[in-house]
């Protein structure tokens, strides 16, 4: 459990400046909008881009930051390949996490059902990066606020065991727009998750922001990464 906990955090979380929810909107309204995000947040096939995170410790007089590039697969998992400072590769699905260091060690480590917040972190990841709203909603109080174009999703874990690892989750992001013939942007049902924020009980924060993502189905390289053939004794 204790590898699992530890990727979440580590991936897993400043905040712009957003109108808030008018007072007379409705709850039904307020279901409409999430319902809507949620739709629009779900990616076509594999998402990937790169990262940048910053760790703020209250043990640390300077921020750890960290980047690298990630894919994320409906199917699969999630890939989170760190580049800088050093490299280090951790892939996690629905029933195991693997992680290799620097030196190109594997550790693996099974998720068991019965294991109480290890299984909820996979599924959590999963919820969070495909934009399930609806099962989000299951472990947290959500809280949407939007503008014409940005939004952003706050997080209150309801859960114990949630609440022991992490105080509040904020995630936010954009509404993708096009160019008209007329050569004005009008928003689409489209959008994307551009940052990641993790507010831990004891006030550390892990700030992540995403770019230069794509969207479509996964290349037979990153299908055969997912899956990787490791040796006894690595």
């Amino acid at each position: 459990m204790g590898l699992i906990v530890k990727f979440c955090i580590g991936i897993l979380t400043s905040v712009l400046v957003w109108l808030p929810v008018q007072a007379e909107d409705t709850a039904q309204n307020t279901d409409v909008n999430l319902g809507a995000l949620s739709t629009a947040l779900k990616p076509q096939g594999a998402v990937r881009g790169e990262f940048e995170q910053t760790r703020t410790l209250k043990a640390l007089k300077r921020p750890l930051v960290s980047r690298g590039s990630f894919v994320f697969s409906p199917e699969q998992g999630l890939m989170w390949a760190q580049s800088q400072p050093f490299e280090n590769l951790l892939i996690l699905s629905e029933t195991r996490m693997l992680s290799r260091d620097s030196e190109g060690l594997w550790q693996q480590t099974e998720v068991d059902a019965k294991a109480g917040p290890a299984t909820l972190m996979p599924m959590l990841v999963k919820a969070m990066m495909g934009g399930d709203v609806a099962k989000l909603a299951q472990h947290f109080s959500l809280t949407l606020n939007m503008t014409d174009n940005r939004w952003q999703l706050s997080l209150t874990p309801k859960d114990d065991d949630i609440k022991a690892l992490f105080a509040a989750i904020e995630l936010e992001g954009s509404f993708v727009s096009e160019a008209s013939p007329e050569g004005t942007e009008t928003r689409t049902n489209k959008a994307s998750t551009d940052r990641l924020k993790l507010i831990s009980p004891n006030g550390d924060v892990s700030d992540i922001r995403f770019s230069k993502q794509q969207s479509g189905p996964l290349s037979e390289q990153e299908r055969q990464a997912f899956s990787p053939q490791i040796e006894s004794g690595q």
